[in-house]
C-alpha cells in the first residue's frame, strides 16, 4: 500500500483521504514502519513524456508505435535491465520510468541522456531548446 504524508513542523499529515483513512485506523502511540520517498517533480514528469511524444512526432515512425518507440529509446539511452535465460536467450526490457521508480535526480539524467539518444539515433530533426519551448518548459 503507498501512502501520501506532506511534513508539518516536526510531523506528518496525510496529504490525501486514503492516507487519512488508513492513519485513522492506527491506534495513538502505535509504532508503524515507514519506507518513505520524496516524490519527483510531477510537472516535469508530466514535461519528459510530452517531450518524447513531441520528439516521436519529428520522426517519421508509424504513428500507432509510441509506446515500442519510446521503450526502445529507453534502451537506447542506457537505461535496461537484460534477462538471461537458460537456452541462451537474453530479453532486453527499458527500465520504468514511472513516478516512484525513478528519483528526480535519475530521471533528470535518464531525460538528457534519451534526448542524447534520439539525436545520435534521427539526427538533430529539433532543436534542443525548440523541444523545450514546444514542450512549454521555457
Amino acid at each position: 500500500m503507498k501512502l501520501a504524508f506532506m511534513r508539518f513542523g516536526g510531523g506528518l499529515r496525510p496529504s490525501n483521504d486514503e492516507s487519512h483513512q488508513w492513519l485513522m485506523r492506527v491506534a495513538d502511540g502505535q509504532e508503524i514502519i515507514v519506507d518513505a520517498k520524496r516524490p519527483r517533480n510531477a510537472k516535469f514528469h508530466r514535461l519528459a513524456f510530452k517531450m518524447m511524444r513531441v520528439m516521436f512526432d519529428a520522426t517519421d515512425e508509424d504513428p500507432e508505435c509510441f509506446e515500442g518507440w519510446r521503450r526502445d529509446l529507453v534502451i537506447l539511452a542506457g537505461y535496461k535491465k537484460a534477462y538471461f535465460f537458460k537456452d541462451g536467450t537474453i530479453r532486453v526490457e527499458p527500465e520504468s520510468l514511472s513516478y516512484e521508480n525513478m528519483e528526480e535526480e535519475e530521471f533528470h539524467q535518464c531525460m538528457s541522456a534519451i534526448n542524447q539518444a534520439f539525436i545520435n539515433k534521427y539526427g538533430p530533426l529539433i532543436e534542443y531548446d525548440k523541444l523545450l519551448e514546444i514542450v512549454g518548459f521555457m
